[in-house]
């Protein structure tokens, strides 16, 4: 079984090393494929040739989702997987993810913290197998259905090599290619809904779990990932990232309202998950109350 990695990049420091990660890590040999997409012209690093390592060019930059779709259009794995550009993985991860998945889930692995030197798993900060959706809050940028996790619920959501997951952080994740066309076709990433950069791990979960997949952690694998900070991209990434137009109160609204049309509601999803951490039983009159004040009258 073939897989294909894609990794968005845009002024990414760390890209090679990540390819490189990927190549001696993998137990997949030629059923490797490495797809890395350049977000414009601008800053571009080249790479080190590879049979499997893919370059591919947009020319200009048009934001993450917009490269992740580049990757997917492009790729000729029978898994397609989206990963990060600063992100170290486990000895024959490829390999355990395409065994361990079925055709209609969205998986990832069992999450670490990366730490840039040495570039290994940062012991002082716990693995996360089980991701939740914090209730919506009235942030800087409006309501966001966003995922996070704690102990408690990775002990709520039990053990196993296998396990269901609410949600999931967008930094890694892997899907059956056709299914993934069947059910998503392509990210959106219009300025009047998600937006070029943000809410993808929201979309593609509940898209999944609403629809007739699933989504699953492997905890029998791991990748580790590094946690941004302004010292690590001197670029302007994170003026870029901030000034990014994204709606998180549309997608919110777009699931929580019902607006979705898939065959599974929102409500079905919140009781299969039920009790979560921050989610008052009353979920549905706050968010009501909470939404109508933001919009005020009419």
């Amino acid at each position: 079984m073939k897989l294909s990695v894609i990794i968005p990049a845009y002024k990414e420091p760390y890209l090679q090393r990540t390819i490189d990660t990927l190549l001696q890590t993998s137990e997949l040999g030629n059923q490797l494929e490495i797809i890395a997409v350049w977000d414009g012209v601008d800053f571009m690093e080249p790479l080190n040739n590879h049979p499997r390592v893919k370059a591919i060019q947009l020319n200009q930059n048009q934001g993450m989702r917009a490269a992740i779709n580049a990757g997917i259009e492009n790729a000729q794995g029978e898994f397609i997987m989206k990963m990060d550009a600063h992100c170290l993985v486990d000895k024959g991860f490829d390999r355990i993810m395409v065994e361990n998945s079925e055709d209609n889930w969205m998986v990832y692995p069992r999450r670490y913290s990366l730490n840039m030197e040495p570039w290994s798993i940062d012991k002082r900060r716990p693995s996360w197998n089980s991701f939740h959706l914090q209730f919506p809050v009235l942030g800087k940028r409006g309501y966001g259905l966003a995922p996070t996790t704690c102990r408690a619920w990775n002990r709520q959501m039990g053990s196993g090599d296998i396990l269901d997951s609410m949600g999931f952080e967008g930094s890694c994740w892997m899907a059956n290619k056709k299914y993934f066309t069947d059910c998503i076709g392509l990210l959106d990433d219009r300025v009047t809904t998600y937006g070029p950069y943000h809410s993808e791990s929201t979309e593609l979960a509940m898209n999944y779990w609403l629809g007739d997949g699933k989504v699953k952690v492997i905890t029998k694998t791991w990748y580790a990932h590094l946690r941004k900070r302004p010292r690590h991209y001197s670029m302007g990434l994170f003026s870029k990232m901030g000034r990014a137009s994204v709606s998180y109160t549309w997608a919110t609204k777009y699931w929580m309202n019902e607006e979705h049309g898939k065959p599974k509601s929102f409500s079905w999803f919140i009781d299969k998950f039920w009790p979560i951490p921050g989610w008052p039983d009353n979920w549905k009159e706050v968010w009501q109350k909470n939404i109508s004040e933001l919009e005020g009258p009419g």
